[in-house]
């Protein structure tokens, strides 16, 4: 119940159809199947379970994100996810941090004996159990109970020179783009207007010195919507914490926000919803 009940919120967060990301051209699309390898006949369903085997496999249309158009300029500084999301941090020419998450999981530590191994094969077949939509669902919660957030858009990442070293690995990859967390340049206002913004590390420094309580309320309300989806894959790398110097929350997207006296919660990372 719980399962459909996401699946109708993920629907309802999908564009029904393909449409421009704020400051790209329109009309370049693709279409993807985001897991092809978990497709699977009865006796393996049977043995293995169904999980989201049926969303994985179906193909969708999605915009190819514009490196050139979307923010003015996007230039690729870093690549991540040593985990189980490939990701590639990007920069704005407009001054933002964004990131792009594959929508695709892996477990990149398994052995390659252990990959081409029947029990390496078992291991990865099960993230066809992930749902793939979750990073989309959860934002309208969090938006309806008043938590920072970011917004993620589905792309499929073009055959681009821009990319780079990381071009065979990301080209023609499904995955979500948003904006990072992070504060602005040269003292501009950052992500949801916050002057500052911190990790978990150094906002429990923060809260040693007495500097800046965290807003407990929004904090119990981000925690509260994990427990809804089912999300348990959380930790201190999945927050950020936007300080205000003015002393008033900023209102947007962020997985975490605090204030300059207080500290509001802004959450990311939802892939584990289901």
């Amino acid at each position: 119940m719980r399962a459909r009940a996401i699946a109708i919120l993920a629907l309802a967060a999908w564009p029904a159809a393909p449409s421009a990301l704020p400051g790209q051209a329109s009309g370049a699309t693709a279409t993807v199947v985001p897991g092809a390898e978990y497709r699977a006949g009865r006796v393996h369903t049977a043995l293995l379970g169904r999980g989201y085997r049926g969303l994985w496999t179906t193909p969708l249309e999605a915009p190819v994100l514009d490196l050139r158009g979307h923010a003015g300029g996007l230039t690729v500084t870093r690549a991540g996810g040593d985990r189980q999301t490939r990701s590639l941090r990007l920069r704005g020419a407009d001054g933002r941090e964004y990131v792009f998450r594959s929508v695709h999981k892996d477990f990149p530590s398994l052995p390659e004996e252990l990959r081409r191994a029947y029990a390496g094969r078992v291991v990865l077949d099960q993230l066809g159990a992930e749902f793939p939509a979750g990073v989309l669902a959860v934002p309208p919660l969090l938006e309806a109970v008043g938590v920072l957030h970011p917004a993620p858009r589905l792309v499929v990442m073009p055959d681009d020179p821009a990319l780079g070293e990381h071009r065979a690995a990301f080209a023609g990859m499904l995955g979500t783009l948003e904006e990072r967390p992070a504060e602005g340049a040269d003292g501009a206002p950052g992500f949801a207007g916050a002057r500052r913004v911190v990790g978990t590390e150094r906002l429990l420094e923060l809260l040693t010195e007495g500097t800046a309580p965290v807003d407990t309320r929004e904090y119990l309300d981000a925690r509260l919507v994990d427990l809804l989806v089912g999300d348990w894959d959380r930790h201190g790398d999945q927050w950020r914490w936007a300080l205000d110097e003015s002393g008033a929350a900023p209102r947007a997207g962020a997985r975490c926000r605090a204030t300059g006296t207080r500290c509001s919660p802004a959450t990311r990372g939802s892939c584990w919803a289901r």
